[in-house]
């Protein structure tokens, strides 16, 4: 998978931007569910990309969440909030 990242241009990605293991499961715990193999592998090696202009949402530190909408868990409150 790395190796393809380098290569493309539809995908901009930060790598050593990585989720740290206790937020990702913070992220399961409220959300009731695991997140899937491949996303969690992607949270923790590289955390947050931009496809075609767009966002792949991310986990950030808690101390950050509530300023950046590009955090899950962030989105995901905001939806509850709004009962989506």
């Amino acid at each position: 998978m790395a190796e393809k990242l380098k290569t493309t241009s539809a995908l901009r990605w930060f790598p050593s931007r990585g989720a740290e293991e206790s937020w990702i499961a913070e992220v399961e715990e409220e959300l009731g569910f695991s997140l899937p193999p491949s996303y969690r592998w992607w949270l923790i090696h590289y955390g947050n990309a931009r496809l075609n202009g767009g966002n792949i949402l991310t986990i950030v530190s808690p101390e950050h969440r509530e300023y950046d909408d590009s955090d899950f868990l962030y989105i995901h409150r905001l939806n509850k909030a709004e009962e989506w």
